[in-house]
């Protein structure tokens, strides 16, 4: 019934195509602009970021990063049924959280109705983040079963690299070239055996033109991958601020 009341997405004009310009702007200077205005407060988020805020107004805003979901479970079964759909299979979504709840919102889909922007975030958010709704693909947001989660969640099983997702023929890594390779790049890092977890693969592809692949060792993700038994005489993670790294054990 769901799909018969809806239109599919590739239908609307421009949510086809999956992004939008975006024009760059000088974040610096639109904050001496805010902080100079009376009717404007500003304030300090983490690191570099801010925001500002209309004076003496009631602050109502939705946060798009909270786990907590108060919307009606209506909500959720439909927007499955629409994403599951048969119409809806080849949707690419704006890869930006924004952009994406924007594209929705001019989709004018009857279970997002009444809903305002700020919502439409947090439901993207949540339906990528909790629901499995929706996921990634190419830069793009696509219903959940097309995401790089499902086709690496396949792979792992099978043990084998993400083919589909491959986009060169560089070769994978098997478990003793990982441990070693692994051994290595902690051994010789700036930081006294400590890596950023997100180096990890950049550092396997130019010092060792090697993939390291999770799923060939059967993991959907690095990190979990790096927390198997299999390495735990080599590494550990640590969450450092808002980010892992990767530990040297041992010397």
């Amino acid at each position: 019934a769901v799909q018969a009341a809806q239109p599919a997405l590739g239908g609307v004009p421009g949510l086809a195509v999956g992004s939008e310009i975006v024009p760059r702007l000088d974040t610096a200077h639109i904050r001496k602009v805010c902080e100079r205005c009376a009717r404007i407060h500003v304030v300090a988020e983490a690191g570099t970021e801010y925001s500002a805020l209309l004076a003496g107004r009631a602050q109502s805003f939705v946060d798009p990063c909270s786990n907590d979901d108060p919307y009606p479970e209506m909500l959720w079964s439909e927007m499955v049924a629409f994403f599951g759909s048969y119409h809806n299979r080849a949707v690419r979504l704006p890869g930006g959280r924004y952009a994406c709840a924007r594209a929705l919102a001019a989709a004018n889909l009857h279970f997002l109705a009444g809903r305002s922007l700020g919502q439409l975030c947090h439901i993207v958010q949540l339906a990528v983040s909790q629901r499995q709704v929706l996921g990634y693909l190419d830069g793009h947001v696509v219903p959940y079963f097309q995401s790089e989660a499902v086709v690496k969640q396949h792979s792992a099983v099978l043990q084998q690299p993400a083919w589909s997702l491959k986009k060169d023929t560089m070769s994978v890594a098997d478990l003793s070239q990982a441990r070693e390779c692994l051994r290595s790049i902690l051994a010789s890092s700036p930081e006294a055996g400590v890596v950023p977890l997100p180096n990890v693969k950049r550092l396997f592809r130019s010092r060792f033109q090697l993939e390291l692949s999770e799923t060939a060792l059967g993991h959907c993700r690095i990190s979990d991958l790096l927390q198997d038994a299999r390495f735990h005489d080599i590494c550990a993670l640590q969450l450092r601020g808002n980010s892992y790294v990767v530990v040297q054990i041992g010397g």
